[in-house]
């Protein structure tokens, strides 16, 4: 059969039974119960069910069997096993008293087995399950209301529960329709001849037609064999129950000539006699017929005692009446003066009586009073076949209306539109002024309104249900069946819903729980103010509707934690998605938050972050956020003074043995509410309508640092169930990985590229220095070989230009050995631009001869350059460098000098080689978008270029490079002024 979930389930033997949506499964259902109702032959019955219960998924044996009470036997019907349908499926097994098939027959109650071949209570089935190798097994009976009328039998090849909680409901059902068709069925062979099974029970609110009991005549004279001969002969030549009825009726009317003839009978939910038949002299208006004539009893003891006596009332004249038995309100109803009623009796209950009634006084003849009581004993006995008709067509309505309830069920109707479409009709059957679907929540204990008819108008809301009391919680959740309340206001049962329940104006309730077994989550509330009582039929009614109402409420529930389920994967995939697509922080920082929100939602969530070491930690939160579940971004929070953030992180150290002794059972999770919350806190949480709190801290491992705490607020009333709890873990658990990774990678990257500019800085330096040392060295070698020898002063000159040298490296080596240190802070240095720009041209000017290039300095100023001079001398020379390396033989190099104001210099370089335009973006960039892909950075003279770019920021400057849309390349640095005094 199709299953509500999903994929194939393979048996031992290596049959593989597929499991399809529940759609499917509903559907097929409705097709057999549709099929069913078709049939017109017991035997046609048995194939349809067999069929629907073979297609169950890991079902190996399946056997239908009827129950024979003469001799407390079971026939086999069919059935079907992984072999076939072998011949002993249909015969005959002895019920055995006190075993497995006896208690499911006597208790009407499913049974579970999880190894049948080790049932010592099977008997023959015991060797049956060996051979065909069944274990796991459930029997069900099929029954209806007191009778079972058989049971079917289902096997597994597995050890243990064979059938799913749907797929119990989806039997129950097949097997209650399979029931009601075997009566159906049934009925009119026993009417005839005996049927090869039991007589089954009516539907759950039909009564047997043999708890009716024959009725009694009471005859305080001979009857009139004549009169009853001549009535009997014209009644029963009427076609139906209701014409015989009229007939007689009409009979006593011509022969009595009263002003009218009535028929009252007996209503038990109202407790009074209702006129079901009238005939008079004349037709009587339109108006009249329709109106419905009550006499309450109470109103009328001693009339309704004297006839249920079973004598004749004659009353001549009602002015003149002293006796007790005088009904003055009946005939104060019937504005009569003169009335003559005899009894309908239906053993020894008085159904009803005939009444026959005229305005003026009349002396009622001996003729007269035979003539209403012959009439009045036919009636009697018309009664208990017409109260039959009565029942069955209220039961063939009842089944209609479960059967559509069921088929709306199993379609794809909403499930607020089968609810109304059930209180409407239910209203119709049981004559309910108030339904009211309520639904349990077992973690608070409260009680909410599912579903209300009628819907209230206006502002007015769903009725409030409190909480129960202990006592009326455990009494109502251990009852299956209905609970009655004839009186409300009078009775002492749920005293803490009397106010909500008045205030719909019924005192009289049915409280029916939706679930036969186990802690009920929903009730079925009906509730009248007829004063009408609650009778056998309307409570078994009422309750066969719960249990129906009960399927849809468990498949909408089903629904919605489905919907949930996917909800929170959905959310969950997105934000894991996020977190591995992104390398940056901040962009990390927000989408996670976001996601947050999304994932719990709720209205504000938010990141409390600060840097390794420190104890000021800021706050990252969405742009837009409600005023109401308001949050400080721009407050800066001392980490080890704030109570919230200290409790996270506490926890968050925890080790495991804290976490099983933990009463909460996601402790790593702190919640608080408001009034839980300090001031420290309350000053950067400022949202008035911050309800609950939810803080967990980043920290991947308890001997790691922590790098952040997730803050996420909602409504008092917020519920976090475990599943978003769950969500909220795993979420925060990854962003904490993802975290700490980009942050450990940021530090590494900004180490490494430390030390590639200290790399760079230092190799140019020493190359600068090589190349004066050398210089220096030949003139040192040149004074001492010279001849004559140069003089003492020139060589004294040149060991102090050598010594200057050397002492020149003294702060690299001092103050630069792992970073670049600039001189902010101490006295900064001043040179001559026309100095910088001739020591920077002099040391590129081999390579300029030897392109043939032509250089030129324009507009040259007397200004000087402030700051660390060492690092703007090498970073003037790198782009004069790099100019010259791409510029083509024979070409121009040009140098622009301008001062932008009093404290800055704008330094142009300009010459017409070619760059690679890809060189141009990583140099904006600065940063590998993908640090594993090649990029120009990673060599010459992209690598030198980047550590420029890095020291003139470090320094406070500006550097740019661009192409010209001329084609020439300019490199631009912007440098301070030295500040006059």
């Amino acid at each position: 059969m199709p299953n509500p979930a999903t994929g194939p389930v393979p048996d031992r033997g290596g049959t593989t039974v597929s499991r399809s949506s529940g759609d499917m499964a509903v559907a097929l259902l409705a097709t057999t119960l549709d099929q069913l109702r078709q049939q017109t032959e017991l035997a046609a019955l048995w194939p349809l069910v067999i069929d629907f219960l073979c297609q169950l998924s890991g079902v190996h044996l399946v056997w239908l069997a009827t129950y024979q009470s003469a001799d407390k036997s079971l026939q086999g019907q069919g059935g079907q096993t992984a072999v076939g349908a072998p011949n002993f499926l249909k015969q005959r097994f002895p019920a055995m008293a006190g075993g497995l098939l006896d208690q499911v027959i006597m208790q009407k109650h499913l049974v579970s087995v999880p190894d049948l071949q080790a049932e010592p209570r099977a008997g023959e089935w015991c060797r049956v399950a060996k051979k065909l190798r069944i274990q796991g097994t459930v029997v069900y009976p099929i029954s209806l209301r007191d009778d079972c009328l058989g049971l079917v039998l289902i096997g597994s090849n597995h050890w243990g529960e064979i059938l799913r909680g749907q797929e119990h409901h989806f039997v129950s059902i097949l097997l209650s329709g399979l029931a009601q068709e075997m009566h159906r069925l049934i009925t009119p062979l026993s009417r005839s001849t005996p049927a090869p099974i039991p007589q089954p029970s009516p539907a759950p609110h039909l009564p047997k037609l043999s708890d009716l009991p024959p009725p009694i005549e009471v005859t305080p004279t001979p009857l009139d064999a004549t009169l009853a001969s001549q009535l009997l002969q014209e009644v029963s030549q009427a076609p139906t129950l209701t014409a015989r009825i009229d007939g007689l009726l009409q009979r006593v009317q011509q022969a009595i000539q009263p002003a009218h003839t009535s028929l009252f009978t007996w209503q038990a939910e109202t407790q009074d006699y209702l006129r079901r038949r009238t005939t008079a002299n004349k037709p009587l208006p339109r108006e009249n017929e329709r109106k419905n004539v009550l006499i309450p009893a109470q109103v009328i003891p001693a009339f309704c005692q004297t006839l249920r006596s079973g004598q004749v009332v004659a009353i001549s004249d009602a002015h003149g009446l002293v006796s007790s038995q005088s009904p003055i309100p009946l005939l104060q109803l019937l504005k009569a003066t003169a009335i003559l009623a005899a009894p309908v009796m239906m053993g020894e209950q008085l159904w009803g009586f005939l009444i026959a009634d005229m305005p003026q006084s009349r002396i009622w003849s001996e003729a007269d009073r035979q003539m209403l009581r012959v009439a009045a004993q036919f009636l009697a006995l018309f009664t208990p076949v017409e109260a039959a008709e009565s029942q069955l067509e209220k039961a063939e309505q009842a089944r209609i209306f479960a059967s559509g309830l069921t088929q709306a069920i199993c379609s794809d109707q909403d499930w607020q539109g089968v609810l109304r479409q059930a209180c409407e009709q239910l209203v119709n059957h049981l004559q309910a002024q108030a339904i009211l679907l309520v639904r349990h929540d077992p973690d608070t204990g409260a009680f909410t309104v599912a579903h209300q008819h009628p819907l209230p108008r206006g502002r007015a809301g769903l009725v409030k249900l409190a909480a129960l009391s202990s006592l009326d919680w455990r009494n109502l959740s251990n009852k299956s069946d209905p609970e009655v309340i004839n009186d409300l206001a009078q009775d002492l049962r749920l005293i803490s819903w009397h106010q909500a329940l008045l205030s719909l104006h019924c005192p009289a309730w049915l409280v029916i729980p939706t679930q036969a077994t186990g802690t009920p989550s929903h009730f079925l509330l009906m509730g009248r103010n007829n004063g009408a009582a609650w009778l056998e039929q309307d409570l078994q009614l009422a309750q066969m509707i719960a249990r129906q109402l009960g399927v849809l409420t468990q498949q909408w529930q089903l629904q919605q934690q489905t919907q949930q389920q996917q909800h929170l994967y959905n959310a969950l995939q997105r934000g894991l998605v996020a977190i591995q697509k992104t390398q940056n922080l901040e962009r990390l920082e927000l989408a996670s938050i976001q996601n947050l929100m999304e994932l719990l939602q709720a209205p504000l969530a938010a990141l409390i972050t600060w840097q390794p070491g420190q104890t000021q930690g800021w706050i990252i939160a969405p742009a837009q956020v409600l005023p109401k579940f308001s949050i400080r971004a721009n407050y800066e929070i001392d980490i080890n003074r704030d109570p919230l953030i200290q409790a996270a992180l506490e926890m968050s150290q925890a080790d495991e043995s804290t976490f099983l002794n933990h009463p909460h059972p996601y402790p790593e999770v702190i919640q608080l509410s408001p009034t839980d919350l300090a001031p420290e806190t309350r000053e950067w949480l400022t949202g008035q309508d911050i309800g609950q709190v939810l803080a967990m801290a980043l920290r991947t491992d308890p001997e790691y640092q922590p790098s952040g705490v997730v803050i996420v607020a909602d409504r008092q009333d917020r519920s976090w169930p475990p599943a978003y709890l769950e969500a909220l873990i795993t979420l925060v658990n990854h962003l904490a990985y993802a975290h700490r990774s980009i942050s450990l990678s940021n530090v590494l990257i900004e180490g490494w590229q430390r030390l590639e500019m200290l790399n760079w800085y230092k190799h140019r330096r020493i190359e600068n220095l090589y190349r004066d040392l050398g210089g220096t060295y030949q003139q040192l070698y040149q004074g001492l070989t010279s001849n004559p020898p140069v003089a003492l002063s020139q060589l004294a000159r040149t060991g102090q230009q050598f010594q200057s040298q050397l002492t020149s490296l003294v702060p690299l080596l001092q103050q630069e050995a792992w970073e670049l240190k600039p001189a902010m802070g101490q006295q900064q240095e001043s040179l001559g631009l026309s100095t910088l720009l001739r020591r920077s041209l002099e040391r590129i000017e081999s390579l300029v001869k030897q392109k043939q290039l032509w250089t030129q300095v324009h507009n040259p100023e007397m200004l000087s350059v402030t700051g660390d001079i060492a690092k703007i001398d090498l970073v003037l020379q790198e782009l004069l460098l790099c100019a010259a390396q791409r510029s083509q033989a024979q070409g121009r190099i040009d140098i622009w000098c301008q001062a932008i104001d009093s404290q800055w210099l704008e330094l142009s370089i300009t010459d017409d080689g070619q760059i690679d335009p890809r060189l141009l973006i990583d140099l904006h960039h600065r940063q590998h978008l993908d640090w594993l892909a090649p990029s120009t950075l990673d060599q010459p003279p992209g690598r030198h270029l980047r550590a420029c770019f890095g020291i003139v920021e470090q320094l406070g400057a500006t550097l740019d490079l661009y192409k010209l849309e001329d084609g020439r390349v300019l490199s631009r640095l912007i440098l301070p002024l030295q500040v006059s005094a």
